[in-house]
C-alpha cells in the first residue's frame, strides 16, 4: 500500500516537472509522454473517493486537505506550482481518478499557454479545456473573500518563535566569550537550522520577520536579517538543505569581527551586541580579516564554520578581486548585507536600495544575484509597512505580477490594535483610481508603532 503523502509529493513532483518539459520541449516529447504516464499513476494512487485535489491556500499546497513541506516535495516545484496558480487565479484543481495521459498533455499545453495579462485567468483556462474536450480535470478559481494570507496568519507565530531564538543564540553568541563557547555556537547553529526548515516550509512568513526594523538596530539583528535574505537568495538558485545551513552560518557570522574591534572583558557598556550594522566600517577590510581568522580558531572542526570563516573575510570584496572572485556565499552575504545596512533605518526604500546596489552591479555585486534577492522582495517587500494614498497604514501580504500593486492588510494600532483589517488587492481593476488602492510611500513600523509586539499584534 502506498503512503499517502509518499503519493502525494510524488504527484507534485511529477506534475512540475510534467509542466517544466512540456514547456522546454513541448507535449509530444519521449521525456514528456514519459512523465505524463508518471504523473497518470500519482494522480490515481493519490485519489481519495474518486478524484484528487490540488488546493492553493495563501501560499501553501495542499493534495486532498494534506499540506505539502518542501522537505518532501522540494521547495522549487512548490514555489513554481504556487505560483502559477496563483497567476491564475486559480483556488483548486480536481483530477479524477483516472483521467487519461492525452486530457493530461492537453491540460499542460493549455495551463502554460494562458494569456495571464488578462482578467478572468482561471474562468478563461476553464472554458478552454472544456472545448479541448478535457473532461476529466476541473480548475475553480479562488475566492477572494476566503483568502488567507499565510505570512500572517498560518505561520507567523511559527516563523517569529523561530526568529527570536535566533535573536536570542547569537546574541549569546556575542555577548562577551560567547563566540568561543562550544555550547553558544551549537545553539547558534541549531537556530541556523530552524531558520532553514522555516523557510523552506513558508519563505514569506520568515522574510516578512526581516521588515520588523526601526524598533532595534544591534549587530545580532542586522546578522540574523542577512541570514534571512541570504537564505532566501539561496533556495532560490537551487540550495539544498544542507547548503543552506552552511550558507546561514555564513551569513549569521559575517561580521563577527566587528565584535573583536571592541574589548569583550565586558561591563555591560561594551558588550557588541550595542553595535550598530556598518559601526566599524571605517576599520575597512580589517574586520573581515580579524573575523576569518577567528573562526577558523575557535570553530574548526565543523565544516559550515570553516565557509562561514570564507565568507566572513571575503564578503566586502570586489567580485572581480582576483581570477574567479569570491566565493558564491560570499557573493550572497555581501549582496544581503548590504541591502539590509541600506535600509535597516528606514532612510532608504527598498527599491531605493535595490537601484544603489544596482549602480555597483558586475563590480562589487553579482548581478544575477542581485536580481534573485530583487525578485524576492519586489518593490514593497512582503511583511513591510506602507501608507496608502489615503492615509492608511497597510502592511504588505504578497507579491503579485505587478510589483507595486501588491496585496496589503488594513492595518491601525488604534481601530485595529488585534488584526482583523480589510484585505485588499491593489492589483485588482477595481482599485484603479481609489486613494485606498495606490502605495503612497513605504513607512518605517516604529514611526507608527510603539513596540515590536504591537506592531506584530495588528498586523
Amino acid at each position: 500500500m502506498i503512503d499517502p503523502r509518499s503519493g502525494a509529493a510524488a504527484l507534485i513532483a511529477r506534475l512540475f516537472g510534467t509542466l517544466k518539459l512540456t514547456q522546454m520541449f513541448g507535449s509530444e516529447h519521449p521525456a514528456t509522454r514519459s512523465l505524463l504516464l508518471s504523473l497518470r499513476g500519482a494522480i490515481a494512487d493519490a485519489a481519495e473517493h474518486g478524484e484528487t485535489i490540488l488546493t492553493l491556500r495563501g501560499q501553501s499546497l495542499h493534495i486532498n486537505d494534506q499540506r505539502m513541506r518542501a522537505v518532501e516535495c522540494g521547495s522549487l516545484a512548490l514555489s513554481f506550482l504556487a505560483s502559477e496558480l496563483s497567476r491564475r487565479g486559480i483556488r483548486s484543481v480536481r483530477f479524477r481518478q483516472e483521467t487519461a495521459e492525452s486530457e493530461l498533455a492537453s491540460f499542460a499545453r493549455t495551463f502554460l499557454d494562458l494569456d495571464t495579462s488578462r482578467p478572468q485567468a482561471c474562468a478563461r483556462l476553464s472554458a478552454q479545456l472544456a472545448s479541448a474536450a478535457v473532461n476529466d480535470i476541473l480548475v475553480e478559481a479562488e475566492d477572494a473573500s476566503e483568502f488567507t494570507p499565510t505570512v500572517m496568519d498560518d505561520h507567523r507565530e511559527g516563523a517569529m518563535r523561530t526568529y527570536l531564538q535566533g535573536l536570542r543564540a547569537f546574541r549569546d553568541v556575542l555577548r562577551c566569550d560567547g563566540a568561543t563557547n562550544p555550547k553558544t555556537l551549537r545553539r547558534a547553529r541549531h537556530a541556523v537550522q530552524g531558520i532553514v526548515d522555516r523557510l523552506m516550509e513558508d519563505e514569506n512568513a520568515v522574510l516578512a520577520l526581516a521588515q520588523i526594523r526601526g524598533f532595534e538596530r544591534k549587530l545580532f539583528h542586522h546578522s540574523l536579517n542577512v541570514c534571512l535574505y541570504s537564505l532566501s537568495i539561496g533556495q532560490r538558485i537551487g540550495f539544498g538543505r544542507r547548503a543552506l545551513g552552511d550558507l546561514g552560518l555564513a551569513a549569521l557570522f559575517h561580521d563577527v569581527g566587528q565584535t573583536l574591534a571592541v574589548e569583550t572583558t565586558c561591563p555591560e557598556n561594551n558588550c557588541p551586541e550595542t553595535n550598530a550594522p556598518n559601526d566599524a566600517s571605517t576599520d575597512g577590510d580589517r574586520h573581515g580579516q580579524r573575523g576569518a581568522l577567528f573562526l577558523l580558531r575557535y570553530t574548526t572542526g565543523h565544516e559550515g564554520m570553516l565557509k562561514a570563516a570564507i565568507a566572513a573575510y571575503e564578503h566586502n570584496l570586489p567580485i572581480d578581486c582576483a581570477d574567479t572572485g569570491p566565493h558564491l556565499s560570499s557573493r550572497i552575504v555581501a549582496i544581503a548585507d548590504c541591502y539590509d545596512s541600506l535600509t535597516a533605518d528606514g532612510t532608504c526604500s527598498s527599491q531605493e536600495a535595490m537601484d544603489r546596489m544596482q549602480g555597483k552591479a558586475g563590480r562589487r555585486f553579482d548581478p544575477l544575484l542581485l536580481k534573485v534577492l530583487a525578485g524576492a522582495l519586489g518593490t514593497f517587500p512582503v511583511g513591510s509597512l506602507v501608507e496608502l494614498a489615503d492615509g492608511t497604514y497597510a502592511v504588505v501580504l504578497e507579491i503579485g505580477d505587478a510589483p507595486d500593486k501588491p496585496k496589503v492588510r488594513v492595518v491601525d494600532p488604534v481601530a485595529l490594535p488585534h488584526g482583523g483589517g480589510a484585505i485588499v488587492d491593489l492589483a485588482d481593476p477595481a482599485n484603479r483610481g481609489k486613494p485606498s488602492g495606490k502605495i503612497a510611500r513605504a513607512v518605517t513600523p516604529a514611526d507608527v508603532f510603539d513596540n515590536i509586539e504591537q506592531f506584530v499584534a495588528a498586523t
